[in-house]
């Protein structure tokens, strides 16, 4: 390669010998000859080695470094005054006292309804039944068992408290109308007939569907249509007279009660409730003016602290 270049600077040089000498015969000085022979040696020089460069010129090669990711840094945990991060619960704040009611019995103010809910950080089924709740005076509240199925066809059996995402789990001081605790569905508003809860549960039994009952007679459906929802049919009603011939219609309304509504919805998916009323059959005895409540896991653990 520098033997071709060094044959193209002689030809260059011989062409511009033969230029000057074209220029001498023609009556140029000899210093204008020479200065063109200057100009075009340089000039065809520069040429050459600007082509040359520019065939030959590869950009250096440049080492890529692969992109580095900083790992996401966890939330740091502050814990509540006299804990330390190893005392929290692996459930810490996932449950959370929500809220502390108090009201007046027998002249006293006392600490009458405890909530916990499940918040949504909480990704898992988590059975509480065994936790504790500890207020400044060491007194402790144990979460017991439910009912979590409340069928009208089977004893009915109390299991763990398992609740998920959503879920409250309300705890009262007084002792339950129905003996037992339990989980609440779309029909536990019937109880509401026949046992006197407070507060009430709520009325959210499903709507009746007209198209069911349009082949009944006007008294009948009357008498359907004028029941709200989560009430059943009075004995004056069943007994009406003048629905005394309808079989289809008797048979209509007495399914208007808890039992019907659970035959009927007991599959659906949204069936159970994500609320749970417990009754602790025994007094609350946690300051009523301020105090500092503390849930425990069943390891001992802190998950949550409610300080009012």
């Amino acid at each position: 390669m520098h033997r071709i270049f060094s044959l193209i600077l002689i030809i260059i040089f011989i062409a511009a010998l033969y230029g000057a000498g074209s220029a001498l015969l023609k009556g140029k000085s000899l210093k204008e000859a020479f200065s063109f022979v200057s100009q075009s040696t340089s000039s065809n020089f520069q040429k050459s080695q600007s082509d040359y460069a520019s065939k030959n010129y590869s950009p250096p090669k440049v080492d890529k470094k692969p992109p580095t990711y900083l790992e996401p840094q966890k939330p740091k945990i502050n814990p509540p005054t006299g804990f330390t991060v190893e005392q929290l619960s692996p459930y810490y704040q996932k449950v959370r006292i929500s809220s502390v009611s108090r009201g007046t019995v027998s002249g006293s103010k006392t600490v009458t309804q405890i909530a916990l809910r499940a918040d949504s950080s909480l990704k898992e089924e988590l059975n509480i039944t065994g936790w504790k709740m500890k207020g400044n005076k060491g007194d402790l509240v144990v979460i017991p068992q439910a009912i979590n199925d409340l069928n009208p066809l089977r004893f009915w059996n109390e299991s763990d408290i398992i609740i998920n995402s959503g879920h409250y789990v309300y705890f009262y001081r007084a002792s339950s109308p129905m003996v037992r605790s339990f989980r609440l569905n779309k029909c536990t508003g019937y109880f509401n007939e026949f046992y006197k809860f407070s507060p009430s549960l709520p009325n959210s039994c499903p709507g009746l569907d007209r198209d069911e009952i349009t082949s009944f007679t006007g008294k009948c459906q009357n008498i359907i249509t004028s029941l709200g929802r989560c009430r059943v049919p009075t004995s004056n009603q069943l007994n009406d007279y003048s629905i005394l011939g309808e079989s289809a219609c008797r048979a209509y309304l007495d399914e208007i009660n808890y039992r019907g509504c659970y035959n009927r919805y007991h599959s659906d998916a949204d069936f159970l409730s994500k609320e749970w009323r417990i009754w602790l059959n025994k007094s609350i005895d946690f300051d009523p003016l301020h105090d500092r409540i503390l849930l425990f896991d069943k390891n001992g653990l802190l998950v949550d602290e409610k300080i009012y």
